[in-house]
């Protein structure tokens, strides 16, 4: 992250920045530049973080000199709540989802989701907790509906909600058979952006208690995607959401 940068943004944006690069900030987003602290000390225990990494590491395996990946991560994390994740390529903010969705596990320290280490979730059970957009999400030949649903027993109405509230119902209301448009291999009959859209369609059409955005609007403009975040608060306003962004207005 630019120290640069980061003298330039409102002092209560940056809860740290770790030796990753990694810029974290647990706080609730209701515009681009109105953050509001959520540290509170001694919290009742039915007001418990929905979401503790404590003292987290990961060493990459691959490595022949085993290096780390991440060191110390510390965040707490309540339901409703948004976490940013900012910081440049290949600084380790990914990692930090696929330790969390038990793609891999932490090498030291722990992770807890609504209280329990997640190493005694089963991973089907873990991962039904999250809705999550990717960088390389994949679109398939089927229509938008189908493509939203993405196989799940996902209603029509819950696939249009998650369209309306990922701003993707603003396109597909001009496409020819709305919902029943069909796509081409690989999307490539719509844009960067509309893909981006209905990706994030995908992650909420199956209600998720947690919801991680990883570089996934890096195609929208500002407004749209200042608009995109305060509508996903307004249609799932108890969603736990993780962003993870190069630019600060994410």
């Amino acid at each position: 992250m630019d120290k640069d940068l980061i003298g330039q943004l409102p002092y209560h944006l940056v809860d740290g920045i770790n030796e990753n690069g990694i810029m974290v900030s647990t706080h609730v987003l209701y515009n681009d530049w109105d953050w509001h602290g959520v540290g509170e000390k001694n919290i009742p225990l039915h007001k418990l973080p929905y979401i503790i990494l404590n003292e987290v590491k990961s060493i990459n395996e691959l490595s022949t000199k085993l290096a780390n990946v991440l060191n110390n991560i510390n965040f707490k994390l309540k339901k409703g709540e948004t976490l940013g994740i900012i910081g440049p390529t290949g600084c380790g903010k990914s990692t930090i989802i696929n330790l969390l969705m038990r793609f891999y596990d932490c090498t030291e320290g722990e992770i807890l989701v609504k209280g329990k280490n997640i190493k005694t979730y089963t991973k089907t059970k873990l991962r039904s907790m999250f809705g999550s957009s990717f960088q390389n999400d994949s679109v398939f030949t089927d229509s938008i509906i189908n493509n939203v649903k993405f196989g799940r027993n996902i209603t029509d109405l819950e696939a249009i909600k998650a369209c309306e509230a990922s701003l993707a119902s603003d396109f597909i209301k001009n496409k020819e058979n709305h919902y029943n448009y069909m796509l081409s291999p690989k999307g490539t009959n719509i844009s960067g952006g509309q893909k981006q859209r209905l990706f994030i369609a995908r992650a909420l059409a199956g209600n998720p208690e947690i919801l991680v955005l990883d570089d996934a609007t890096s195609a929208l403009d500002y407004k749209t995607d200042s608009a995109l975040r305060q509508n996903i608060k307004k249609y799932y306003k108890d969603v736990t959401s993780i962003i993870i962004a190069q630019r600060i207005s994410s």
